[in-house]
């Protein structure tokens, strides 16, 4: 089992927006108290493998949290 801490304030987030809707998409595994996103994998046998995997999440996070917020941006330019 590989488990990976990272800060908030260690992922390069783009705007506010962006920000809320990763904290929902990480959910539970955000620890307020600590300012931390904890994620762990025990998918594959090889830690090295688990770690892969949980450096590919995070990015699929950060990216479709990103995508989502540039996407809702764009619906609140074409309202006005």
């Amino acid at each position: 089992k590989v488990a990976l801490k990272i800060y908030l304030r260690d992922i390069p987030f783009e705007s506010d927006l962006e920000k809320e809707i990763f904290l929902q998409i990480v959910g539970p595994r955000f620890r307020h108290e600590k300012n931390e996103l904890m994620l762990s994998s025990d998918q594959f046998a090889s830690r090295i493998e688990n770690k892969r995997h949980l450096v590919s999440m995070l990015n699929r996070i950060v990216f479709s949290a990103r995508r989502l917020a540039n996407e809702g941006g764009e619906e609140q330019k074409e309202e006005a």
